[in-house]
């Protein structure tokens, strides 16, 4: 507490997935839809299926954000994975290419002060020329630091 409001020391780790594969088109950012979120029981405000794209941070404080996706096997163009908070970038921007024969996996981190109700997003974007999956198995979540 520091004399006017109340922040969140620790305790808090949400997590999102998704159980099947999400069509991503081509040179389009997109938002990843997540269909399950743990811990969604002690914190009900923070996702919610119709707003799946989303995690919502349920108290203030600082917040470590990871996003993961792999696009199904594609040699060409390149793929990228962006941290959005309240709808605009604001999380690294990783780009990578994929190799070839196999999947592409893409992760981006970072480390956002976030107020209660700010909300989180992981879009992906992808230049193969025309639209890949993603694999089952995305990921977004949020922690608290101390």
């Amino acid at each position: 507490h520091n004399g006017a409001t109340w922040s969140i020391v620790g305790g808090i780790h949400l997590t999102a997935t998704r159980s099947t594969t999400q069509s991503i088109p081509a040179s389009t950012l997109t938002k990843i839809s997540f269909d399950a979120v743990d811990s969604a029981s002690t914190y009900p405000s923070a996702w919610s299926p119709s707003s799946p794209t989303r995690l919502t941070a349920p108290g203030r404080g600082v917040y470590r954000i990871e996003c993961q996706a792999s696009f199904v096997a594609n040699p060409s163009g390149f793929r990228a994975i962006i941290i959005y908070k309240n709808g605009a970038g604001a999380g690294r921007l990783v780009q990578y290419q994929p190799i070839t024969g196999s999947g592409a996996v893409g992760q981006a981190s970072a480390t956002l002060p976030l107020a209660a109700g700010d909300y989180i997003e992981c879009v992906v974007w992808q230049s193969s020329g025309g639209a890949l999956g993603l694999e089952i198995g995305a990921l977004m979540s949020m922690t608290v630091q101390p």
